[in-house]
């Protein structure tokens, strides 16, 4: 297969992926009425219950900003708390309301969406496979040639 025919069908191919993941994505959020952002977070601090925002950024792999603006968005819904534990007001641990913890059970566990349990069924050997094929994307998509988790 020539080169060009090889990439359009790798684009059609990603994309339909990505498409197939939004729908699972979007039917989950509306589901649980939040946003996956605000679900993965929620089920890391119910696992972690007093978790520093910084400690839940590293869990999620998200810049700490975005883990701060999504943390004040969950607290205006009243689906989290922050906790100072100093007197100087910057060390802080957070904790899911009652209504934090009712959206982890009305949204169940992560890992259990359509991506996941696909990944799930795969044999090692074709995990290794995805993970040496999908590397120079990633390292493209990332911009620096880190192999950080997290996307600029």
């Amino acid at each position: 297969m020539p080169a060009r025919d090889a990439r359009a069908e790798l684009l059609a191919e990603l994309h339909s992926l990505v498409d197939i993941v939004r729908r699972d994505l979007r039917l989950r959020e509306r589901s649980a009425g939040a946003s996956m952002p605000a679900l993965r977070a929620a089920a890391a601090i119910a696992a972690s219950p007093g978790i520093s925002p910084s400690a839940l950024a590293d869990e999620l792999h998200l810049d700490r900003s975005t883990v701060s603006n999504l943390l004040r968005d969950m607290q205006a819904q009243g689906l989290v708390q922050r906790k100072r534990l100093t007197e100087d007001r910057r060390h802080v641990s957070l904790d899911l309301t009652a209504r934090g913890h009712s959206l982890t059970l009305t949204a169940g566990r992560p890992g259990t969406g359509a991506l996941s349990r696909a990944v799930r069924n795969l044999d090692a050997r074709d995990i290794v496979k995805l993970l040496q094929s999908l590397e120079p994307l990633l390292l493209a998509l990332r911009g620096d040639g880190s192999r950080s988790r997290r996307l600029r």
